[in-house]
């Protein structure tokens, strides 16, 4: 949804849209909305949850990949033409995504001190960089980052 707000939006509607979204969730927690929840079947809210993991799974697995999948609509779209380009996947990002999993994974058994996910982003960063390996970085896909507040209108 962000990604769709800040395509059409832009960054200026993808601040709006953030805060508005925290705005109503302070809101219901006032109203303490939240107990409505205990009538809605566990198996729901369970069935929902997996949706949604599998979505992003399937939205991430392209990139863990190194597959440029672009304007594809639904998960079974996306599967379906993501198998149609396999053979174009980037050894590098896989080997990134791969290093990235095993030390997200493997940092709860040295430290507990540092997260995972901190430790695998500066490692594999330090790895894209320093080499100048070809995988897609931020600024190629979205465009340079704005560094400031966009400006109230």
């Amino acid at each position: 949804m962000l990604a769709a707000i800040a395509a059409s939006r832009g960054y200026e509607g993808l601040v709006v849209a953030t805060f508005l979204a925290g705005l109503i969730l302070v809101a219901l927690g006032m109203l303490k909305l939240g107990r409505l929840l205990k009538y809605v079947p566990h198996p729901v809210i369970a069935g929902f949850t997996a949706g949604i993991a599998v979505i992003i799974f399937l939205g991430q697995f392209p990139d863990f990949l190194g597959l440029n999948v672009q304007s594809v609509r639904g998960a079974p779209e996306l599967f379906v033409h993501m198998l149609s380009r396999l053979s174009e996947f980037n050894g590098h990002a896989v080997f990134l995504g791969g290093l990235s999993l095993s030390i997200v994974m493997a940092t709860p058994f040295v430290t507990r001190k540092v997260p995972g996910s901190l430790l695998a982003i500066l490692v594999t960063s330090i790895l894209a960089y320093g080499w100048d390996w070809p995988v897609p970085r931020i600024e190629s896909r979205y465009g340079v980052i704005p560094s400031a507040w966009p400006e109230l209108q």
